[in-house]
């Protein structure tokens, strides 16, 4: 077993409102260890072409908020899988001996001429048996239970036009780690709707557990806004899933669920869902809608009222 291990500057950018590193940075921080592991360490010469392999998926659990420093952060990468045309990669972020957050990706190379998977070669094969190992990076993913939605759920999902950016652009297309950036306006845009004037308790309140993100076509700029479905999947005792749809009419690009988690910030811990915020989330609770399918269901926007 060896894994990689890559030092990985914060910048002071990268910090959100509550003062700690936007989950969005975390994306960004696991591209550049990723690069440094299959393209510029020394030990993985003759595969250089894995580090801009096609991210497939990608699912990151954040376990402790992490400020801003001087210092790196150590990132550990290690190959968890090594299939025909796909590997998967798992990595933890440390401070010092502080787990702050892990995730676990499918990245499949790319054959320039086709855009479509090949197999892997027998170099890049033996650079990534180099790094294997059998641990995965993360656990389970814990599917929201299926079962019927009950009556008083209105079936909705909030519709957010979401503005591409030229500089968004990576390799050809929306670099993967935008995407997130693009659900969290969508996430906002939501909690806008869904409780018109409260906005500022559902911001000041939450953070990002996790993010589970499919990507299925690549997206590319374009001066026309992309649509974002976004719905709610799963309300806990304090926590709640929000699932997203990136589409067109007839492409879907990505789908994602994110876990968002109910936060005091006085106390530093979790608080459960109040009442009025329970009946805001349930306006758009769909728990047996199934991702990446065509589904008649109404639809709201940033100005629609919804039931108090």
């Amino acid at each position: 077993m060896a894994r990689h291990a890559f030092d990985c500057p914060l910048r002071w950018f990268d910090m959100d409102a509550a003062g700690h590193i936007d989950n969005v940075a975390y994306l960004r921080y696991l591209e550049e260890a990723r690069i440094d592991a299959l393209a510029v360490h020394p030990l993985r010469r003759g595969a250089e072409g894995l580090g801009w392999a096609v991210i497939a998926e990608m699912d990151i659990e954040y376990l402790k908020p992490l400020a801003y420093r001087a210092a790196p952060i150590r990132i550990e990468a290690w190959v968890t899988r090594i299939g025909t045309s796909s590997f998967g990669l798992g990595h933890r972020f440390f401070d010092g001996d502080t787990l702050h957050a892990r995730a676990q990706a499918t990245l499949v190379p790319p054959d320039p001429a086709t855009l479509r998977s090949r197999p892997l070669r027998e170099e890049e094969r033996a650079a990534l048996e180099a790094l294997a190992d059998d641990q995965p990076g993360m656990s389970p993913w814990e599917e929201s239970p299926a079962g019927t939605a009950p009556e008083s759920v209105h079936l909705r999902r909030h519709i957010h036009h979401c503005q591409l950016r030229l500089s968004d652009m990576g390799g050809g297309h929306i670099n993967n780690a935008v995407y997130v950036t693009y659900l969290e306006e969508a996430r906002l845009a939501m909690f806008d709707a869904v409780a018109p004037g409260r906005r500022a308790a559902f911001l000041g309140g939450v953070v990002v557990a996790r993010h589970r993100i499919r990507y299925h076509a690549g997206l590319v700029f374009r001066p026309e806004p992309v649509r974002i479905e976004s719905w709610i999947g799963r309300v806990g005792r304090s926590s709640f899933t929000v699932e997203h749809e990136i589409r067109d009419d007839d492409v879907l690009y990505c789908h994602a669920s994110s876990v968002i988690v109910m936060f005091d910030a006085r106390t530093g811990r979790s608080r459960p869902l109040r009442l009025a915020e329970r009946a805001a989330l349930k306006v758009l609770l769909d728990p047996v809608a199934t991702p990446g399918r065509g589904r008649r269901v109404r639809t709201i926007g940033h100005a629609d009222a919804l039931p108090g």
